[in-house]
């Protein structure tokens, strides 16, 4: 058990290792997206459930990678200077901030009991990404890039690394890490459930999308 134990924990150090890194990563590559227009303060926390994403962890670290770069360019840099993404475990929900804040919930692969998707919950500010396997949710994360990116999302690059993503108002063209390696057109049968495209790029970055 001690052994069992110490993996789990070594894993976790990893996932964490990942996530913190990936966020500054990104904070320093997209700093010269600087945004000319006041916003308000906010936090996007990221919610996972530890046990599961100790299983995961490659997959659960470029979640958080991709994560904060897509909140980069779609704010242009307003992420990061006017508002933060904050990573908890679930069981620490009460650490979570009380006001100006939108959840991102990651759910499975093991325990996800429903259809792989997105579940959108407007009335608190919630989005859940859902896969009962890791290619589901690496495909329902997908998803949740192209709900973000909108009309600014061209196409996945021809190894299936990148989304192609044309910086809105700047106009120059950037890559976002693409999960799944499926297609742009495979992705987009993800399902959403409770709300649409625009609902969850409206709840997860607070209306701090450059307008084109």
């Amino acid at each position: 058990m001690p052994k069992r134990r110490s993996k789990v924990d070594a894993r976790l150090g990893a996932l964490l290792a990942a996530v913190i890194l990936g966020a500054v990563g990104a904070t320093y590559a997209y700093v010269a997206f600087t945004s000319s227009r006041a916003s308000v303060p906010f936090s996007m926390v990221l919610v996972f459930d530890p046990q599961i994403a100790a299983n995961h962890v490659e997959l659960y670290s470029k979640i958080s990678y991709s994560l904060s770069v897509t909140a980069n360019v779609m704010t242009a840099g307003a992420f990061g200077n006017t508002s933060h993404l904050i990573i908890l475990e679930l069981d620490r929900m009460a650490e979570a901030p009380r006001t100006n804040s939108s959840f991102l919930v990651i759910r499975g692969p093991e325990g996800w009991p429903l259809e792989s998707g997105i579940y959108v919950i407007k009335e608190n500010s919630t989005v859940v990404v859902a896969g009962r396997s890791e290619e589901a949710l690496a495909k329902a994360f997908d998803r949740l890039l192209v709900c973000m990116i909108g009309k600014y999302a061209i196409d996945v690059d021809p190894n299936g690394q990148y989304l192609v993503v044309e910086v809105p108002v700047k106009g120059h063209k950037v890559g976002i890490p693409w999960l799944s390696g499926r297609r742009l057109d495979e992705v987009l049968k993800v399902p959403l459930f409770g709300g649409t495209d625009q609902d969850v790029a409206e709840i997860l970055l607070d209306g701090l999308m450059v307008k084109g």
